[in-house]
Parts: C-alpha cells; structure tokens; sequence
C-alpha cells in the first residue's frame, strides 16, 4: 500500500471516529436512556397561576383590608435602607428591606420581610396561605442631605392569588 493510499484510509478512519464521537455525544445530551434519567431541562414544570387581587399603596402604621379575602396588611416597619440617594453616584445601588404583618379571617399569619434590589427580585416576594405579596416600590426615594423618617414611607404592594 502507497502512502497516499494510507493517508487517505488515515483520514477516513479519523472522521469517522469525530463523527461517531459527535453521534454519541448528541444521544446522550438529547435522548434519555430510561424513565429516571430524564434531563432536567426537558422535565415540564407545573404551571401555576395567579390572578391578581388587588394593588395598593400603604403610608407607615397604614392596614389595608381586602374584605373578598379576609386579608389585613398591615406596613410595620423599614428594617434597613441603603439605597444609593439619587444625587450621588455609589459602587452598590443598596437595597431597602421592609416589614408588613399579615392578618387572614383573623388570624396572624405574622411579620414578613420585603427586599428591593435591583437583580433580585426573588427577595421581593412572599408566599403565604395561598397568595403571593410582591413589594413593587417604596418612596420616597433617598436624597443625600435628607434623613427620611419612618412616617413618610410609603410602600407599593401587589397580593396576588394562585388559582389552579
């Protein structure tokens, strides 16, 4: 057998194995091999629903009632607020964390902590005896030479119900 011959079978060879490699490699990302084994990006998610029930602003100490659902929010405090003020230019934007206490048919379901950071949005919500609370804003918004007291605080919250 001449070079060129052999090269050429070289050549063959060596393609085959890339292709057969790549054959391996797509079965094994895209087909599962039994039940159990199924990737978790082909695994359909239940879908939940949720209706929103009402959208409300509250000032500090404020309750808001929403008499359908037997629900009472009350806004009870701002544990922290380091939110970068909007006449100066921080390295961290901060967040602010706030505190509601939630009544249902009279029944304290307790205090829940709200936090709003930019790229967070997970830490802005709550879950509770079917509903979701989502704090959507919180004014007024920080200026640097200007301490807010906690009595003008107003917060922006969404209750939403999960509905199968």
């Amino acid at each position: 057998m001449n070079n060129r011959a052999f090269s050429k079978i070289l050549i063959l060879i060596v393609l085959i194995i890339l292709i057969g490699g790549g054959l391996l490699v797509y079965q094994y990302l895209l087909v599962p091999k039994e039940k159990g084994e199924i990737p978790e990006e082909t695994i359909e998610e239940e879908i939940v629903k949720q209706i929103e029930v009402e959208r409300f602003k509250l000032n500090f100490g404020q309750i808001k009632s929403i008499e359908a659902e037997g629900l009472k929010i009350k806004f009870t405090n701002v544990t922290e607020d380091s939110r970068c003020p909007e006449d100066v230019q921080c390295f961290w934007e901060g967040q602010i964390t706030i505190v509601v206490n939630i009544i249902k048919n009279e029944q304290n379901l307790g205090d829940f902590s709200l936090t709003s950071r930019s790229g967070h949005e997970d830490l802005a919500i709550k879950e509770f005896n079917g509903y979701s609370m989502k704090l959507l804003a919180v004014d007024p918004y920080p200026k640097s030479e200007e301490k807010i007291e906690l009595s003008n605080y107003v917060i922006t919250l969404s209750i939403s119900k999960f509905v199968e």
